[in-house]
């Protein structure tokens, strides 16, 4: 889904259930220059219960390499993602 910010088109980096997990992914792409906004993706009686972490489409790419040269361990980018953090045996 892509919609429109300031003329230019963004699109749909991630959606994530918690708010500081989308903070946090969009404080490693700002400190690389990629703008981001977060916006709520679903509402359950009027509370967010969804973020969407959006970015323009002209840098969705370069977002990607971002977060997968980045220092997270996969795990971490799981737990990012899903809230659920796997335990290693």
């Amino acid at each position: 889904m892509d919609e429109e910010v300031a003329g230019e088109p963004w699109c749909v980096f991630g959606e994530f259930d918690c708010q500081l997990t989308a903070e946090v992914i969009r404080g490693l792409l700002e400190a690389e220059l990629v703008d981001c906004a977060i916006e709520p993706a679903r509402l359950e009686l009027g509370i967010p219960t969804k973020f969407r972490l959006l970015v323009p489409r002209s840098k969705l790419h370069r977002a990607r390499w971002i977060i997968e040269q980045s220092d997270l361990t996969e795990r971490e980018l799981e737990f990012l993602a899903t809230g659920t953090w796997t335990h290693e045996d």
